[in-house]
């Protein structure tokens, strides 16, 4: 079975879905589930949520950025909250306690940096209690709670976009058949990345453009994976993470703009323009958002442009919050310096230094821009 064939039989399956979607998108059904694992997006997403909580069921973030930007880093820290308990003996944590999906489109998954990442938060926690309040040693408590969080954790590394669709469509059948996970309640599903077929997605759109008869929207297979979204939304209604390719900044970079945004290659997904304004729908409710194009971090004092940046979500995917990750390129350097930097790096090979990574959040319906850090 060809790969055209493969995506009609898909949409017909899950096109049912879509309406249904659309109609129970509007319900106010979210169930609070907490923290984000992070101080500071935890107060963005909380100020700007109906129910005061960073996050909920059927919350929808994309998370952009360039490469090396940090988007991989914030999914481990997001999906080590969703995987760690809530509690420990007679311990309050800050986990969901919930199972998570990894869709890993890149192959780039890393299961040892993922456990260190949890390992060092949990251990974190476990040291704001008094050691006499421990049931035990605290490496030996890190341990025992890091293994049972690695049980609620499934990656899966499709190879194509109609694999990725397939994968998605699914999940409801795989967490009720899975002897280990059906048992635990999905709260995360990750696509990292949506952006990993783009080339080979236009190349089959050039292909089928020729053959067959249809809008833009509806030929390319990245159709497919968001009605599987959909489906998911309906049946399970986890957050959603996608991270995606900063591929085009929405500005160039100059003294005059200093805009950390990018353009919206995926057109499917709601895009940020500032070329035009008008009202945006999200489901079926339609709302106007603006906002304001704010300065990078190494130049706060700046004041931002007037430009407004528009949401532009039209009948697209309902995306809740959408995080950019800034990208700091680095300093051009001479050949000289650059092998005096070389041999600076060889000296302090053994120091572990983390980095400052900046993002911003803009939330559909929401005005202003917020700003969080972290540490990679």
């Amino acid at each position: 079975m060809d790969s055209t064939t493969l995506a009609d039989e898909l949409l017909a399956e899950i096109q049912g879905e879509s309406l249904q979607f659309l109609l129970s998108s509007v319900r106010d059904d979210a169930v609070p589930l907490g923290s984000a694992g992070l101080p500071a997006l935890d107060a963005r997403l909380s100020a700007v949520s109906p129910h005061g909580t960073p996050l909920s069921r059927g919350d929808i973030l994309e998370i952009q950025g360039a490469a090396g930007s940090g988007k991989t880093h914030l999914v481990y820290l997001l999906l080590a909250t969703c995987v760690m308990p809530r509690s420990y003996r007679s311990l309050t944590l800050p986990g969901w306690d919930k199972a998570a999906v990894v869709y890993d489109t890149e192959g780039t998954f890393d299961m040892c940096r993922f456990t260190d990442i949890l390992r060092t938060r949990i251990s974190e926690t476990l040291q704001t209690f008094e050691p006499n309040e421990l049931p035990g040693p605290l490496e030996g408590c890190v341990e025992t709670i890091a293994q049972q969080c690695s049980a609620k954790l499934f990656v899966s590394r499709p190879s194509s976009t109609i694999q990725l669709a397939t994968s998605i469509l699914h999940l409801p059948d795989l967490h009720a058949e899975h002897h280990d996970f059906r048992h635990i309640e999905v709260a995360l599903l990750v696509v990292d990345s949506l952006s990993s077929f783009y080339w080979d997605d236009r190349f089959t759109m050039e292909q089928l453009r020729g053959q067959q008869s249809g809008s833009r929207n509806s030929l390319n297979p990245l159709h497919h994976v968001l009605h599987a979204l959909q489906h998911v939304k309906k049946n399970v209604n986890p957050v959603m993470v996608l991270t995606n390719w900063g591929l085009n900044p929405l500005h160039k970079l100059s003294p005059e703009t200093k805009s950390p945004f990018y353009r919206q290659h995926l057109h499917l997904l709601p895009s940020f323009n500032d070329d035009y304004s008008h009202s945006t729908q999200r489901g079926t409710q339609l709302t106007a958002v603006t906002s304001s194009v704010i300065p990078p971090h190494n130049d706060a004092s700046s004041s931002p442009p007037h430009n407004p940046v528009v949401i532009d979500a039209g009948s697209r995917f309902p995306i809740t919050h959408h995080i950019t990750l800034q990208y700091l390129p680095l300093d051009q350097l001479t050949r000289d310096a650059l092998d005096g930097r070389l041999e600076e790096w060889r000296c302090r090979s053994h120091v572990h230094e983390k980095s400052e990574v900046l993002g911003f959040v803009r939330t559909f319906g929401v005005a202003e821009v917020g700003r969080f850090s972290f540490l990679l």
